[in-house]
């Protein structure tokens, strides 16, 4: 079955370059507060995100070099935490994110078109082709960028009209 990796892949780039945009000129202020009580600050989204793209890559490692491969059920948010990533400079995450996802990106591009269609069983979600787990995780991180756009779209509003 053939996938549209071309699009898949650039929009796995997009989003760090849209993310980038937006969390580049935050103040302080605005990276540690939140719409609502329940809902996550910028930057617990980016710790977020950074931890997840941690993840994946070594779920994409595993998947491609194992012959029976296995992919652990890993806690996204305990990694967050345990890697400080809510704690470190946001140009530093940002820097280190926008690195490993060209690596990423270049990586993947490269794969044969069959590579796409391998698979691993996956503790809690069973069986994920190389293509299904990528593709999940590019939207679960469009979520998370649509997420932050929609916390600053009223200062854009605000912005514009006063213009």
């Amino acid at each position: 079955m053939p996938h549209d990796t071309t699009d898949l892949l650039d929009r796995l780039e997009a989003a760090v370059r849209e993310l980038t945009w937006t969390m580049i000129d935050l103040d302080e202020d605005e990276l540690h507060e939140s719409a609502a009580a329940e809902e996550w600050s910028p930057i617990e989204i980016l710790a977020h995100i950074k931890a997840c793209d941690d993840i994946v890559t070594g779920r994409i490692a595993t998947l491609l070099t194992h012959p029976h491969p296995t992919l652990a059920n890993f806690d996204e948010r305990a990694w967050a935490i345990i890697a400080g990533y809510a704690e470190a400079p946001v140009d530093q995450t940002l820097m280190a994110l926008q690195r490993h996802r060209g690596e990423m990106v270049w990586q993947l591009r490269r794969l044969p078109t069959e590579a796409w269609d391998r698979t691993a069983q996956h503790e809690t979600r069973g069986t994920l082709s190389l293509y299904e787990l990528v593709r999940t995780f590019v939207e679960h991180e469009e979520e998370h960028v649509a997420q932050l756009d929609a916390m600053f779209e009223d200062d854009d509003d605000d912005d514009d009209e006063e213009e």
